[in-house]
């Protein structure tokens, strides 16, 4: 995977499910405990957070695989699918 073929721009709210699908499959496959959160809940937070925080997403092939939160002085989160993982993408959208 190469930086031309990563599209990063700063998400708005017509990324919500693409946020939600991203942060719902990343935290299922992490070894983490399962969120207390129903999918409806996630997506109704990720959507207000749109308005509060600095949200990014990475897109390949126009799908987002990606995203970041950040909050004033805070790296809230960081996800990325889990197929795509190892891939550079989680970096670039750090730089």
């Amino acid at each position: 995977m190469t930086a031309s073929e990563v599209t990063v721009r700063r998400a708005d709210e017509s990324d919500v499910e693409a946020l939600a699908a991203v942060h719902l499959r990343s935290r299922r496959a992490a070894p983490m405990p399962p969120t207390a959160h129903t999918d409806a809940e996630v997506r109704h937070w990720l959507a207000g957070r749109l308005a509060h925080d600095e949200v990014w997403v990475a897109e390949v092939d126009g799908t987002v695989a990606a995203c970041l939160r950040m909050s004033r002085d805070w790296l809230d989160d960081l996800y990325v699918l889990p197929d795509r993982a190892r891939e550079g993408i989680g970096s670039l959208l750090l730089d």
